[in-house]
Order: C-alpha cells, then structure tokens, then sequence
C-alpha cells in the first residue's frame, strides 16, 4: 500500500506537522509495510522530521508543476487530504482540484480532519465569519463535483461541517478530534532538561506559557503589542512567575509568520526581561512536553491550546481564527477575539482563572 498526505507541511508550522506526526504514526501501526508520501513545500526537512519520502509540493497553476503532481499521484494507491485548516477561501477549490486528479487516476480519496472556512473578507477569520457558501468561483464549480465522489471526509468541528453542507456536500461527513491531541509528547523529565536548558528550573516558579502569532490586520497587531508586554510584566510582578515564549512556527517563505521574531519585538517593551524567556523553535514533540510543564498557558496559536487542553492546563485563548473559537468552545475555555482586547479584562480574565 501506497499513500501520499497533502496538507500544510514542511512551512515551518509545528501545529501542522504535530498532526503530520499522528497520521504518519496511525497509518504505520495499521500497516507496518505501508509506504507514505508527503507533499511539501520542503521536503528535505519533512524527510528529516518524519522519517518519510517527501515531494515538492505542486503548483497546480504551473503546467510542469501539474505533470509532474500527476506523475506522483500515479505511483500511489490513495491520497489523504488532511489534516488541520487548510480549506479556507480560494485554497477549498484548489485541494479539490487536487482530489479530482486523483480520482481521475482511479486513486482512493479522503479528506481527514480538515478545518473549513469560506472567503475570508476580513483578515481575523474570527470577525464576522458564519459557515456561508464560498464565493470563490473554482471552490464553488468543484467542491459539490468532487466532495461528493471522494471516499470519506471528516473534519475538526461543525463550522466546517455547515460550510461544506452549505457549499452542497450531500454525503456523510464525520466530525473527529484534531490529531495533534492524540501527539506523544516526550518524557517530562526530558521536557524539564528542555526548560533547564533555558535557565528555567521548574519548581522555581510559576510557570506561565505564551504562544502568540503576527496578524496581517496592523491595528489590531499594535494592540497586541501594546498590551501583551504589560500582562508579561503584570503576571511576574503579581504571580512570581516566568513567562515563557513557546514558538510554533518559522515559516520560510512568509517571514512575518516567524514567532520567535515577534517574540523578540515584544520583549523590547518588557520590564522584567530576565523573567521573559523565550525558547528556540521545538520538534513538535518537544513542543508538547514542555507545555505539560506550564501552570497556566495563553495561547493564540491553535495547537498551544490544544496542547495545554491535553493536560487539563487552565488556559485562555487569543481569538484570531475560527478554529481556535470552535476548539475553545468545544472544551468549555475562556477566550477573547483579538479585535476586543483589552488589558483589564485580560487581567479579569487570569484573575478569575488562577485565584478561583
């Protein structure tokens, strides 16, 4: 057996490739001989990461990038799309494009575990988004032609299930728990080395860990900036704790989409910047574990919640994305959508949370 995964893979997102980790994982305990695939936008390093076979991920835009797609898809069995939130907007009718290639090759198709959004008219997919029909013309012609014809789809909540439904998916589509919450993370004394490492001794302090992401919408972007600093210098000064930054993504190709980077920006407005670590970027593993190690997390970046959510750590969610309010509200979690942040409710918000 044969199978190649298409998803968001090898751009540097730890969320993405925490999940890639699990599907990989899941196959091979199904199929210890089975042969996996993975289109990627680097492939050396998705080789590196998940001891796999890598492909450049195609362009489906680009003549020679499409033959050569078609050339892959012809030597697998079945194509897994999937999984995470990749079918937003116009990128809907392109990995349907994809799907019917394989189809048209007599390959097996499936859509796992996919987040769902329509054209996205404003840049925080949180803001006004309900589950509508998309716009995009070539998501509209093929996602009822394809999705309708694939093998099985399931996806990460019933947002994506109503936008698929109102974009006139007919057949079953099964709701199912991101991956990413099935990762082994390592072993904690392992994780502790981790910290350590950093100059955090764990029963030291109260550890508090950060996961934030730039956002194209630069008003709202200042406002983050501007307040995040604050609630860092507030926690440590009122709590004894030690904020800690816990990257996700390093993305090579759009750099502003660099957490570490941001990171270092925010710790410019920081008083009580020894208490302010921030930690290079992790295996997604690693990720994990050291998240078990925190007392408390917020967290704008969806698998710094979903981590945290694995270990019943108390958190609160920085809503940019309707992923992360589908998530939150599905585990009964606090958030605040980013374009209503406010630093005293922020503080509310933690105050009620840690002195409850």
């Amino acid at each position: 057996m044969k199978v190649a995964l298409k998803g968001y893979y090898g751009m540097g997102n730890m969320g993405d490739e925490a999940i890639l980790s699990v599907i990989i994982k899941r196959l091979r305990r199904a199929n210890p001989n089975i042969e996996i695939f993975v289109f990627s936008k680097d492939p050396e390093e998705t080789k590196r990461l998940h001891n796999v076979k890598a492909w450049k991920d195609p362009s489906l835009k680009n003549p020679i990038e499409l033959i050569r797609a078609t050339l892959n898809l012809s030597k697998v069995d079945r194509l897994i799309i999937g999984g995470g939130g990749i079918l937003y907007g116009k990128s809907l009718g392109l990995y349907c494009g994809l799907a019917l290639l394989a189809k048209l090759l007599g390959k097996k198709v499936e859509f796992y575990a996919v987040g769902v959004a329509p054209d996205i008219h404003s840049k925080i997919l949180a803001i006004n988004v309900k589950p509508t029909r998309p716009k995009n013309l070539l998501s509209r012609f093929l996602v009822p032609i394809v999705m309708n014809r694939v093998d099985s789809i399931s996806v990460r909540d019933s947002f994506s299930k109503e936008v698929l439904k109102k974009a006139g998916v007919r057949r079953e589509i099964k709701i199912v728990s991101d991956p990413a919450l099935d990762l082994e993370p390592i072993d904690p004394e392992k994780a502790k080395q981790l910290l350590m490492e950093a100059g955090i001794r764990k029963d030291d302090y109260f550890l508090v860990g950060l996961s934030l992401r730039r956002i194209p919408e630069q008003q709202i972007l200042q406002k983050i900036k501007e307040i995040i600093p604050q609630i860092i210098d507030w926690l440590i000064e009122n709590y004894s704790a030690k904020v800690v930054f816990i990257p996700f993504g390093k993305n090579k190709i759009m750099k502003f989409d660099d957490d570490r980077d941001f990171a270092l920006e925010l710790k410019k407005n920081v008083k009580n910047k020894d208490n302010f670590i921030i930690l290079e970027l992790l295996k997604p593993e690693e990720i994990k574990g050291v998240i078990g190690q925190m007392d408390f997390l917020i967290g704008m970046r969806l698998h710094s919640i979903v981590f945290a959510s694995s270990f019943k750590i108390p958190l609160i969610g920085l809503i940019y994305d309707v992923k992360a309010k589908s998530f939150l509200e599905e585990i009964g979690q606090p958030g605040i959508e980013v374009d209503n942040l406010e630093l005293n409710r922020l503080k509310s918000l933690i105050k009620n949370l840690l002195e409850a």
